[in-house]
């Protein structure tokens, strides 16, 4: 969503902006030809390999004095490495990703977190177009923090409410009342640019999961997402499914699995004050992996975290009381 807001904000200073969904090789070569076949450099009719219809738009963007280039979603770099244009000072490339190992691309990394609520409070009124004043403030502040304050979802909320609701004080009692729906939900405003919903990017993520990664994924959402302890989750080990239990007890594949599902963004890591590492989860990541459990798997891990809760009993006080807190009905 920044980098949509940077093509919004800063297309007056291009002559042309082209954006290519990066996910693999396929989204990449069917973003070239669109560009190739749009801008009328290749025939519509024209029989080329993907690699020889990239190498004739590349070779267009070297005549052109002014443009930005957007690879959206490139987790893999060496999936989209020999098709990078060479820039110059009206020559930019934006790059999104979800790899925190980004050490490799020659550009200068900037990590996107969750917002402050004031900045959130600022976006959601600005993207809606609702004028500011105290009670539109107050309610944009409810609605921000009940969207954790995560840039993507206030953009969706901005566009449902700006094109559908007409009205900001309507959007937390439709939210509350089916957040599954709203999760789902595109705004017309950004399809030339950005058409996936909040539960469609994430779903992307899930698709591409290990069988480890996924089956612990799916067991984050029972927890709290402010942080629980990894060793928390070990002391619950015996209460696990075979697979996790066989996961948390190898230490090695324990924080492989880890890793992972902090290369997408689905969790983060941080230091504990004592000394521990906590694993934190948002809390809308948490609400779109429980949305898209089948009734039978809801329950069939509900009952599995009864266990597994009460496997964690004898851990520190501390840790129990984060994983308490994260209960759900």
């Amino acid at each position: 969503m920044i980098a949509l807001e940077y093509v919004y904000s800063q297309k007056e200073s291009y002559d042309r902006i082209y954006w290519i969904g990066a996910a693999n090789e396929s989204t990449i070569f069917s973003a070239f030809q669109e560009i190739a076949i749009k801008t009328q450099w290749v025939h519509h009719n024209a029989h080329l390999a993907p690699k020889e219809l990239v190498s004739v738009v590349l070779k267009q963007l070297s005549k052109q004095k002014n443009w930005l280039l957007v690879f959206d979603n490139l987790d893999e770099f060496e999936v989209a490495d020999t098709y990078f244009p060479d820039v110059a000072p009206d020559k930019h490339m934006l790059i999104t990703t979800r790899n925190p190992n980004c050490y490799q691309i020659p550009a200068e990394g900037l990590e996107i977190t969750v917002l402050e609520v004031d900045d959130a409070t600022d976006l959601l009124l600005t993207r809606s177009n609702v004028s500011p004043n105290p009670r539109t403030q107050e309610e944009a502040s409810l609605i921000v923090r009940e969207l954790g304050c995560l840039p993507l979802a206030i953009e969706q909320a901005a566009g449902y409410i700006r094109e559908t609701l007409k009205d900001i004080f309507k959007y937390l009692s439709s939210y509350r009342k089916s957040h599954k729906l709203h999760h789902q939900l595109k705004s017309k405003a950004n399809r030339n640019y950005y058409e996936d919903s909040i539960a469609t990017t994430w779903n992307l993520s899930f698709t591409q999961l290990s069988t480890d990664a996924a089956d612990l994924l799916k067991l984050l959402p029972f927890l709290n997402p402010d942080g629980v302890l990894v060793d928390f989750l070990d002391a619950g080990k015996d209460g696990l499914t075979q697979n996790l239990r066989e996961v948390v007890d190898d230490s090695d594949r324990y924080f492989a699995v880890l890793s992972e599902l902090e290369r997408f963004l689905l969790i983060k890591r941080q230091d504990d004050a004592a000394g521990g590492q906590l694993v934190i989860i948002h809390r809308l990541v948490q609400s779109v992996v429980k949305d898209a459990m089948t009734e039978k798997s809801f329950s069939d891990i509900s009952a599995n975290f009864t266990l597994f809760a009460t496997s964690a009993w004898s851990f520190p006080c501390c840790g129990w009381k984060v994983s308490r807190s994260g209960l759900y009905p």
